[in-house]
Order: structure tokens, then sequence, then C-alpha cells
């Protein structure tokens, strides 16, 4: 009983510890097709972590680029960052330092850079290492940009006038 009660606090201050990541910086407005944002991740505790990253619907909203760390983020130039083959949707870091001059300490840490695709919702999913529990989420909703709309609405009158 002492080892199962000794294992469920292990857990928990493990899976505790990433409870500080969270996406900052995350756009309330709709994003224009071909629009690029910025959002970040950041971690208000000092340690080393990890982690995965996720767009829902890379029709929709894709990466622009790898995520890149902030100076913040990689210290000692030993934090890593890899697109998961199976799934390029899929994103696992590491935040970490090895080197006690250059501790990893709270702060901005990653760099998200997404584009808008096409119209429609997807979502950005920050995870814990165990690529399951979900620490936090950003809706990133993109739509035409103005003069589409207008060019589309136009196209239709013209349509139905020719019909009439």
């Amino acid at each position: 009983m002492k080892k199962l009660v000794v294992l469920t606090l292990v857990l928990a201050v493990a899976s505790g510890a990433h409870a500080a990541l969270t996406l900052v910086d995350v756009p309330t407005d709709p994003i224009n097709i071909g629009d690029s944002i910025s959002i970040l991740v950041n971690n208000s505790d000092d340690g080393a972590y990890s982690g995965w990253l996720q767009i829902t619907d890379q029709a929709v909203a894709d990466y622009d680029g790898d995520p890149v760390f902030t100076a913040a983020g990689d210290t000692a130039g030993q934090s890593t960052m890899e697109v998961y083959a199976p799934d390029p949707g899929w994103y696992t870091f590491t935040v970490s330092s090895l080197d006690p001059e250059n501790p990893i300490v709270a702060g901005d840490h990653i760099q998200v850079n997404i584009v808008g695709i096409s119209e429609g919702s997807s979502v950005l999913g920050l995870y814990d290492s165990d690529g399951v529990t979900l620490l936090d989420s950003a809706t990133i909703n993109v739509i035409p940009e103005p003069m589409t709309i207008v060019l589309l609405g136009m196209g239709g009158l013209f349509l139905r006038r020719r019909r009439s």
C-alpha cells in the first residue's frame, strides 16, 4: 500500500510540474487567409521540461516554418525541437540546459508561427510530455480576406443578372 501511495504522489508531482505551461499572445480576432500570427509558449516555473505541440487541421492553419526557441528557451543551445514524422502536425520539444551558468528560467520559451491556409477553424494544442494531457489550447479562426468576399459577392450578382 505504501508503494502505491508513493507512486501516486510521484505521478502527481510530475504531472503538476508542467501545469505552468501556457500559450500567450493568442489572437482573439480571426486572421485572413495568407496572414501569419505568432503564439508563444510560456513557462512560469524555472527548470527543464518537455512537451508536444499540435495543429489539429493543417488544411485551415499550418506552421509557418518550424517552431523556434527564444533566447530564454535555449540558454545553452541544448533544447531540441523535432517534427513527429508520422504526423507533421505534431512537434515534440525539450527545453533544457545542463550548463549551471545558463539555467532555464521562467519566461516565453518557444515561438510558434501559424499561417492561415483556408477558411475554417483549427486548434493549436500544447500537451504535456506524455502527448495526451492537454495543458492549453488556442483556436485559430481563418476567414477569407475582405476583398475575396467582395469579389465572390460581385460574381454571384453577375451570375444572377445573366440568368434573369
